[in-house]
């Protein structure tokens, strides 16, 4: 979302509506507010929000990252739900497998969507993104984006082997001395 968010301001223009979503008007909810923004994808919606962001079909269940739990829900397809305004009777919790399916169609969104990216940016547009986000005082570490591109590809192969991120940074952080070494230029 913090990506999304330096898209959204980015100097060439909106990344987000430059990729072809559709900008809504600000909702302030909670004293807080951000624009939505839409999209239409694989028989469904995506909307991006800095409350939550989530991919609705039209009939059917999709899935929704509220952002203040932390975690992916199951939801129920149709109008993409009202940030910071969460119908319960539309979300829930689901099994890993279920999870598996359900946020296929989002991540395949994203990995298309940073792709674009990529292609649409300075070589470290991403990475300075990312360098920003790890520098916010409480900042919680994140993949860097090579790493996030990696783990994409590895999930739309094959959901059930790919490596739970979390899993990822742990193992980044056992190397981190090498890492920074390699990062200054220290041999």
């Amino acid at each position: 979302m913090f990506f999304w968010g330096c898209d959204a301001r980015h100097s060439g223009g909106n990344l987000l509506v430059r990729f072809g979503m559709r900008r809504l008007d600000d909702i302030r909810v909670r004293s807080e507010g951000s624009s939505r923004y839409r999209t239409s994808w694989r028989d469904g919606t995506v909307e991006l929000h800095s409350f939550c962001a989530g991919w609705y079909p039209r009939s059917g269940e999709g899935v929704v990252f509220v952002r203040h739990r932390g975690r992916l829900f199951s939801c129920l397809g149709g109008e993409p739900m009202t940030p910071g305004v969460y119908q319960a009777e539309r979300w829930t919790p689901s099994d890993s497998d279920s999870m598996l399916e359900l946020s296929r169609p989002m991540v395949e969104w994203i990995s298309d969507y940073e792709s674009w990216v990529r292609v649409h940016t300075a070589n470290d547009y991403r990475e300075s993104c990312w360098r920003r986000l790890i520098s916010r005082m409480g900042a919680q570490a994140w993949l860097a984006p090579e790493q996030a591109k990696r783990w994409r590809e590895a999930f739309l192969t094959n959901p059930s082997n790919a490596p739970r991120a979390r899993e990822m940074l742990r193992s980044e952080r056992k190397c981190e001395p090498l890492y920074t070494l390699l990062e200054n230029g220290t041999q």
